[in-house]
């Protein structure tokens, strides 16, 4: 803008300059005349100059206004999308009450046998006691039950039947077994405890090797 107004007083400058030197040369002044238009030229350029210099400057003044409201301007913020806590994954296939089916992969001699459905075998968890995790398996009168301290990849295995143990052993729980996913459900705690009431009151149950043993159910437990 300033650029524009000092354009504007050259040319009215030089308009009034050319009107005075005709009217002095038709009356002899030719001196005048050259030593007024070398001034005038001297004049001319100074603006000339003035104002490349302005309209020069008047782009990185504004470049630089136009970056420093970019600055200061409030950016958009960005929505982080939250990771949603995943639950582990649990391997039985069927819950009765406190009881959990675990299906049987048929065998290749079963199938041969002519058995095409799987077996279902289903377990009742007896809790955890100082890391170590039980659960059992009871077919009739026959108690199998399973023991295991974590991370479980051995299994004690007790059976009793009419409550007597009659045979213990322990077996690597690989990977992929019916053993396996029981006590990875287990640690992960998919399972809830298996209790039973007697005399009016909850108890919680556990397989020693003497036998099961039963005990009331207290809150400072």
């Amino acid at each position: 803008m300033d650029g524009v107004i000092a354009l504007g007083i050259v040319a009215g400058y030089f308009a009034v300059w050319i009107g005075f030197a005709v009217w002095a040369s038709r009356r002899g002044w030719s001196k005048i005349v050259g030593i007024g238009g070398g001034f005038l030229a001297a004049c001319v350029a100074i603006m000339v100059v003035a104002l490349i210099a302005v309209t020069t400057t008047e782009k990185p003044l504004q470049k630089m206004q136009d970056q420093a409201v970019g600055e200061t301007s409030i950016k958009p913020t960005v929505s982080v999308p939250q990771k949603v806590p995943q639950l582990p994954h649990k391997y039985y296939v069927i819950q009765d009450g406190a009881e959990y089916g675990y299906e049987q992969a048929v065998s290749a001699e079963a199938q041969h046998q002519g058995q095409v459905a799987s077996n279902i075998l289903m377990f009742k968890f007896l809790g955890e006691r100082d890391g170590t995790l039980q659960f059992y398996n009871r077919e009739g009168d026959v108690v199998v039950a399973f023991q295991c301290e974590r991370p479980c990849e051995y299994v004690k295995q007790m059976v009793f039947f009419d409550q007597r143990l009659q045979k213990k052993q322990h077996l690597r729980a690989v990977e992929g077994s019916i053993l396996w996913a029981v006590s990875r459900d287990a640690m992960n705690g998919l399972l809830k405890q298996y209790t039973n009431e007697r005399n009016g009151k909850m108890h919680e149950g556990w397989f020693e090797e003497a036998g099961p043993k039963w005990r009331p159910i207290t809150t400072s437990k």
